[in-house]
């Protein structure tokens, strides 16, 4: 599970600011084990349990700049203020070169349209992407479950509305 945000607004530009590449109207957010989220081939059951229990102890987020899908992203009653607010979280819990610029590992699945950026923290089975969301949305005031193992464990504990500034993609 991940974030769909904004890809720019008059506070931000995750376009300029992460290297992406294309046209889209959002940037969806992901983050994961480095070494399995950034392989290329089909899905590998052992580096799947390496990453579960274990794994690199090294995270990534995959951005993807593109454009606002109706029929899967799940609207998020999100203000400006929490916008602000993920986004500054994002920032934080992103690697760095000592000149400030995020640690781009190069292209992500989708070509220049996407990013690996390498991340703090440590993926696991008690840490997973949804955990990941979850703490996102924490460091808006939601009040989350303590562990979120599953998308389901997130979106049924947000307030979904149509009005809205962010989206989550399950």
């Amino acid at each position: 599970m991940g974030l769909v945000l904004p890809a720019r607004t008059e506070a931000y530009d995750l376009v300029r600011e992460f290297g992406l590449a294309g046209s889209g109207d959002v940037v969806e957010i992901g983050w994961g084990d480095s070494t399995f989220y950034t392989m290329n081939a089909a899905f590998d059951l052992g580096l799947a349990t390496k990453a579960l229990f274990g794994g690199s102890r090294s995270s990534v987020f995959h951005l993807v700049l593109r454009h606002r899908d109706p029929a899967n992203d799940v609207p998020l009653g999100a203000s400006a203020t929490d916008l602000a607010v993920i986004v500054t979280t994002l920032r934080r819990t992103t690697k760095r070169h000592d000149d400030g610029r995020p640690w781009v590992i190069g292209n992500g699945h989708y070509g220049p349209s996407s990013v690996f950026v390498r991340a703090h923290g440590a993926y696991s089975v008690l840490n997973t992407c949804n955990q990941w969301t979850s703490d996102m949305l924490l460091a808006t005031g939601r009040s989350m479950p303590l562990w979120c193992p599953l998308p389901q464990s997130v979106i049924w504990n947000v307030e979904a509305s149509s009005a809205t500034l962010a989206m989550l993609r399950p």
